[in-house]
């Protein structure tokens, strides 16, 4: 049997017999350029719970676009956005995108700009959530009469899935705020069967007075559904979306799980390793092997710091007490979990003396996880493994 593992654009095949391969995973397939630009303009025109994107706009309008520039086939969906706001009388002039970083793609006579916590004049007060926190925004989107949000929707190491209601609150906020973890809110009212919460991203946008949403699904390569309207809305069917296309299962551990991490021109960082990883710990024999294929690469921080620096036995609570509330602990205690789990081989970005620290092998070349393989008794392979929502029955 051939198989083929996907990562980053590239890719390494296996060849094995049947009766060694417990399960492999590809991920749906995307929409082709075309479909994805009809899918996008038909749900702008006909959103979930709220008029259609031309009717939030009158000619005059300053409108701030909230853009994750990571979002597959982002370009594709601000086209179907601009030009509907354009046809509804918006100018070019008065057309604002902003993002929390990178590059992106903007309509000729608009302003795109990179987003920058740090600056305390582009930064403005807008109210305090249920839970307490003091709401900061960028000026752009406190400032504007309309404020659309347009993201991609994907796994999170905190289990609150990232899409375009994440974009406005925390993303486009100040430094100390994005470096909080999120907080409980406090019940909105009173229900029958039960108390109702807000998401804290979700409220933040209520406040804001932005409640149209624009969430992209994934595929394997490129994006699977475009889904617009009323944040709650999208948000609910998004989760859906994402889990319903997403879901994994085998009929059994594998003594080696082979997991590629990143899309065609994507930078998997360090978090998205750690979702392969906890991934993978789903899929494989307690002291088998992971083998990760990717170019995932990014900084370290305090908790992963102290990961490398193993002051503690590894996957123990206490390796990372006292670091809960940095950005980079969910990493830490994901990876942490998968040493202690399973012997994990990483073809990455990061220095191999990193690795190591880290408590995984490097491969110096990804075909070098062939012969981890052809040692092996039983195999299940990974597409996409920081998407992936894996589960292997016993």
């Amino acid at each position: 049997m051939l198989v083929t593992v996907k990562y980053a654009g590239e890719q390494v095949e296996f060849d094995l017999p049947d009766g060694q391969v417990v399960g492999v995973w590809r991920g749906p397939e995307g929409l082709a350029s075309i479909a994805l630009e009809a899918a996008a303009r038909q749900a702008l025109l006909e959103p979930e719970g709220y008029p259609a994107a031309g009717r939030l706009v009158v000619p005059g309008d300053r409108v701030t676009l909230a853009v994750d520039p990571a979002a597959p086939g982002i370009e594709t969906v601000l086209r179907a956005l601009t030009d509907i706001l354009f046809e509804a009388g918006v100018e070019a002039g008065d057309l604002t995108l902003v993002a929390p970083a990178g590059a992106y793609w903007r309509p000729e006579g608009s302003t795109a700009v990179v987003h920058d916590p740090s600056d305390a004049s582009q930064i403005a007060y807008l109210a305090t959530t249920s839970a307490g926190r003091r709401v900061y925004l960028s000026r752009l989107v406190t400032d504007a009469d309309v404020v659309i949000a347009i993201g991609g929707v994907r796994p999170t190491l905190t289990g609150d899935p990232r899409g375009p209601w994440r974009l406005i609150f925390p993303e486009l906020s100040n430094d100390t705020t994005r470096r909080e973890p999120p907080r409980t809110p406090r019940p909105a009212k009173p229900a029958r069967k039960g108390e109702e919460t807000i998401d804290e991203s979700v409220e933040a946008s209520m406040l804001l007075g932005s409640r149209f949403h624009v969430a992209i699904v994934p595929a394997a390569s490129g994006a699977l559904e475009v889904i617009a309207g009323r944040d709650d809305a999208v948000h609910a069917r998004a989760l859906e979306s994402l889990k319903a296309s997403w879901r994994f299962e085998t009929q059994g551990r594998a003594e080696v799980v082979v997991a590629g991490v990143g899309g065609p021109g994507s930078e998997a960082t360090l978090d998205d390793l750690a979702l392969a990883l906890a991934t993978a710990a789903e899929l494989v024999d307690r002291g088998g092997r992971i083998v990760v294929l990717s170019k995932a690469g990014g900084p370290i921080g305090p908790a992963l710091g102290r990961l490398m620096r193993g002051d503690q036995p590894r996957g123990t609570a206490e390796m990372l007490r006292g670091l809960e509330h940095e950005a980079d602990y969910p990493a830490a205690d994901a990876i942490a979990r998968a040493v202690a789990w399973a012997d994990v081989f990483l073809a990455s970005a990061l220095d191999p003396q990193t690795v190591e620290d880290l408590g995984m092998t490097p491969l110096e070349r990804p075909d070098q996880a062939r012969r981890l393989v052809a040692q092996a008794y039983s195999c299940t392979f990974v597409d996409r493994a920081e998407i992936a929502q894996a589960r292997a029955f016993a």
